[in-house]
C-alpha cells in the first residue's frame, strides 16, 4: 500500500513518472494481494482530493493567463515608445 501511495500519489499529483517504480510496485501489490485494499484506498482518496486539486490546478491557470495579459499589455507599452 505504502508503495501506491509514495509513487503514485506524486505522480498524480504532478509528480515525476518513473516506470520502474511503476511496474515494481504493481507487482509488489499483486504478490502480496494487497489490490484488495490498495485500489479502494486510492479510489476513494481521488474522490475525495479531487476539487481540491480542480481548484488549485484552476488558479494556477487563470494566474498564469493573467500574467501572460501582463506582459502583453508590458509588451505592447515598451514597442509604443
Amino acid at each position: 500500500m505504502g508503495l501506491h501511495i509514495v509513487w503514485f500519489g506524486k505522480y498524480a499529483r504532478g509528480g515525476e513518472k518513473s516506470i520502474l517504480n511503476m511496474v515494481v510496485a504493481n507487482i509488489a501489490d499483486i504478490l502480496t494481494f494487497t489490490f484488495m485494499i490498495t485500489r479502494p484506498y486510492l479510489l476513494l482518496k481521488g474522490v475525495f482530493t479531487f476539487s481540491q486539486q480542480s481548484k488549485k490546478i484552476k488558479t494556477l491557470k487563470n494566474a498564469h493567463i493573467e500574467l501572460a495579459e501582463i506582459e502583453g499589455k508590458r509588451a505592447e507599452s515598451y514597442l509604443s515608445i
